[in-house]
């Protein structure tokens, strides 16, 4: 059901996590994104803040997947 990757998973940067999303976003998109891997580096936790931040103030909300 997803529609956007960030390819987290990949152990890019956070600033890329943030640039990819903030591309991808559009009104009803699921983004994709993992919390663990074991051999890489995650950098999800320290861009996920700055997705949140930069996604309500264009507006838009959080909601579940059962809610879209």
């Amino acid at each position: 059901m997803w529609r956007a990757d960030t390819k987290n998973w990949s152990g890019v940067p956070a600033e890329e996590i943030v640039s990819r999303v903030m591309k991808d976003a559009r009104p009803g998109v699921i983004i994709l994104q993992h919390n663990y891997h074991v051999t890489w580096k995650f950098e999800t936790v320290k861009a996920l803040p700055q997705i949140i931040d930069q996604l309500r103030a264009q507006g838009y909300e959080f909601v579940t997947v059962s809610t879209l």
